[in-house]
């Protein structure tokens, strides 16, 4: 009987989770930096499949974090500058 060969580690994302903190909207930063943090500790006990399901929750939250500052921030300064121009 032969071994099936390994799957692949997914991956954590820690470094782009964490830097999701500083550079993106921290409170979905946060929430990605645990689910990262989470698929190390399943990944350093074999569990793969659960590693697999956190590290796309920890993409999706560090995706998320991206891409809501900049969204804020455009919203935010329109309406900012909304509020001037009916003044």
């Amino acid at each position: 009987m032969e071994n099936a060969a390994p799957a692949n580690p997914p991956k954590d994302y820690l470094f782009a989770a964490i830097l999701s903190i500083f550079c993106g909207f921290w409170p979905f930063g946060i929430v990605a930096t645990v689910y990262a943090n989470k698929t190390s500790s399943l990944k350093a006990t074999g569990q793969m499949g659960p590693a697999a399901a956190t590290s796309r929750k920890a993409l999706r939250w560090m995706i998320a974090s991206f891409v809501t500052l900049p969204a804020l921030l455009v919203v935010l300064i329109g309406w900012g500058l909304i509020n001037r121009a009916m003044m």
